[in-house]
């Protein structure tokens, strides 16, 4: 699935309207790609759930988990999959999505009156997209990473010259001509990267393969480029895609968990600086609903769910990025939760 695909379906989710009837949101881990584990965890949620809804409420929540214990036992869930969430409600405005990653969930079975996203934002915000440039010293391959999953893929390989040696070439000026084939072909490469970083607005690009190939092409990227340039990781040119993508995915993670603890320093920043930034819930919400958020910052150790579900569904509705942060002493003192705004409403200028 392709972030922008995500996003889609966070929005949809983000618009659903409360009715008379519950939503049930379940994320299902699936560690081995086996569904029978989860499949007894929503048996088992079910039934402790059931109970505090009075008698008249249970046939709308029961034809609910129907559709998702269907789902789950149609094979649809693909072998690759790590991570499945479903959302199903019945009644007068029914509703089913079913979402399959190759990356990770929770084990989470929660019913409520709206869908519960907060999960899906943080998948989408840990992992979401980057590139790859696998080298070798005669090839490259550029893998477009959205999720977890390698979404399109581009080999180019260096032609070899030879087969021309003493025939027609000294080795001289094999050796000439080889040297100015591999500037080449390294400079074309560059330009392929550039072009699709800027075509997809991608935001990282992580290097793959020998140290020496992986040296040579950071070497020659500009300066635009290089400011994206996220690490370099050692990998063989015969390891399994899979291994690669897993490999690049760990440092990709690093890198983000880096980037979250800076937009903490960001929101530290506007609020004792510039005025730009707000702290708390109830000033979180009104920036929220005013439009004025371009970051939502947000602990993932926040105890309130209730409160964390209503500002990321805010946020996606306003369009505000979402930044989801682990360990993070100075937020958690902020209460957990931040705006960093785009501008400031008149009655704030006031107050500075």
């Amino acid at each position: 699935m392709r972030t922008e695909t995500l996003r889609r379906h966070l929005r949809e989710l983000a618009l659903v309207e409360e009715t008379s009837s519950p939503v049930v949101s379940c994320y299902l881990d699936l560690p081995d790609g086996s569904v029978a584990k989860a499949r007894r965890h929503v048996v088992e949620r079910a039934r402790l759930v059931e109970r505090s809804f009075v008698r008249h409420e249970r046939a709308d929540l029961k034809e609910a988990f129907a559709k998702v214990l269907a789902y789950i036992d149609s094979g649809h869930v693909e072998p690759s999959t790590r991570g499945v969430a479903l959302f199903a409600r019945s009644g007068e405005a029914p509703l089913f999505k079913a979402l399959q990653f190759r990356l990770p969930l929770p084990i989470r079975v929660a019913v409520d009156p709206l869908p519960n996203i907060y999960h899906l934002v943080e998948l989408e915000d840990t992992y979401h997209r980057f590139v790859v440039v696998l080298l070798t010293e005669s090839s490259a391959r550029i893998l477009e990473v959205n999720l977890g999953t390698v979404t399109e893929t581009t080999w180019a390989e260096q032609p070899d010259t030879a087969e021309r040696v003493g025939r027609e070439w000294t080795r001289e000026r094999y050796r000439s001509s080889l040297r100015q084939r591999s500037e080449r072909f390294l400079h074309e490469q560059v330009q392929l990267v550039e072009r699709l970083v800027r075509e997809g607005d991608y935001r990282h690009v992580l290097l793959a393969g020998s140290p020496r190939a992986t040296a040579r092409f950071a070497k020659a990227v500009p300066k635009a480029l290089s400011g994206l340039l996220v690490d370099s990781v050692p990998v063989s040119g015969s390891s399994r895609l899979g291994d690669i993508v897993n490999a690049t995915l760990a440092a990709f993670v690093e890198q983000e968990q880096k980037e979250s603890l800076a937009a903490v320093e960001k929101l530290r920043r506007g609020l004792h600086v510039d005025g730009l930034a707000v702290v708390g819930e109830k000033a979180s919400r009104e920036a929220l609903e005013y439009g004025q958020v371009d970051t939502l910052v947000i602990a993932r150790e926040l105890d309130d769910e209730t409160m964390r579900e209503e500002l990321v569904r805010l946020a996606t509705l306003s369009g505000a990025a979402i930044e989801t942060v682990a360990d993070s002493y100075t937020l958690m003192q902020y209460g957990g939760v931040g705006c960093v705004l785009r501008y400031l409403r008149p009655e704030q200028h006031l107050r500075r």
